[in-house]
Formats: structure tokens, C-alpha cells, sequence
């Protein structure tokens, strides 16, 4: 549920954009949700930085809350795409090896695999030969077979991140 308070109130303030919205404004386009939600929403979504808003609590000792203008944020809106928007291009990872390290690495296995001395020559003279698309769904494949193979794969990579 809270997803789709958070979608409402991010599209409200997205169609806006680059206007503030009035909190009243915002209020009204919610007016399905409890005030004190939406204020509540408004806020956490502020604090992840998908928003900036003012809200205001008084200082009567009642903590009543009353909201101000709200924007959406670069963040906020990227949120709203489905493919993530620049975020999602921008703090994309890539991992560049070269291609002769990957043979080198599958020629090592090979020269470490049981196979007789003929079929280990042919295998590393077409790995040798290998295009780098070829190679590229090589490497895919056996890193999807080794992890898919080895039980502590995923118990290591647990152990790794924590």
C-alpha cells in the first residue's frame, strides 16, 4: 500500500514539475488517504530524497502538522520510470577484463583439467581462436554453470558482502 501512496504522491508532484506544489494542492488530489498519511509519506519520501517539502509542526506542544510546498526531486522522478531513469544509467557498474585474460584463465583450467595432452591443445587452440561475442556467451555461461554448481557459491558470497 505504501508504494502506491508513494507513486500518487510522487505523480502529482512529477506533473507539476518544475513547480512546487502547494500542500493543500496535493492534499486535495489525495483526498482518498488520511491527512496525517500523506504528511507521514511526504515526509519519509523527503527523507529518502525523492522530495523536498516543507512541513511545518507546531510548537504549541500539540505536534500538529501542517505541509507546505512539495517538489519532486531528480531522484523522485527517475523513481517513477520504469527503467530507473539517468540513476539507473549512471550508476550502472561495468566491469571491463580483457578478453586475453579470460583465455588465459580458461587455458589454465584447461591445462589443469584430467583430459589427454591432444584434446587440451585442441580446446586451447580454439579458445584462442574464439570471437569476442563468442567468448563473451562463454564467460556468461560458465559463470551461470559454476555458481549454479558449486553449493557454497552463495553461502560464500553471503559471507563476502556481510
Amino acid at each position: 500500500m505504501d508504494t502506491e501512496i508513494y507513486k500518487k504522491i510522487l505523480g502529482v508532484l512529477a506533473d507539476a514539475y518544475p513547480v512546487p506544489v502547494a500542500g493543500a494542492s496535493l492534499l486535495r488530489e489525495l483526498a482518498d488517504v488520511e491527512k496525517k498519511v500523506v504528511i507521514q509519506e511526504v515526509a519519509h519520501l523527503q527523507e529518502l530524497g525523492m522530495l523536498t517539502a516543507a512541513i511545518h509542526i507546531s510548537s504549541d506542544g500539540a505536534n500538529k502538522c501542517t505541509l507546505g510546498t512539495a517538489k519532486i526531486t531528480a531522484k523522485g522522478r527517475d523513481y517513477l520510470k520504469p527503467d530507473g531513469g539517468l540513476s539507473a544509467e549512471l550508476n550502472t557498474l561495468l566491469v571491463k577484463v580483457h578478453a586475453q585474460t579470460i583465455k588465459d584463465i580458461l587455458n589454465a583450467q584447461i591445462e589443469l583439467s584430467e583430459l589427454n595432452s591432444s584434446t587440451k591443445s585442441k580446446l586451447k587452440e580454439a579458445v584462442k581462436n574464439l570471437p569476442a561475442h563468442t567468448l563473451q556467451e562463454v564467460v556468461t555461461g560458465l559463470v551461470q554453470r559454476g555458481l549454479e554448481s558449486s553449493p557454497g557459491a552463495i553461502h560464500w558470497l553471503q559471507t563476502l558482502l556481510n
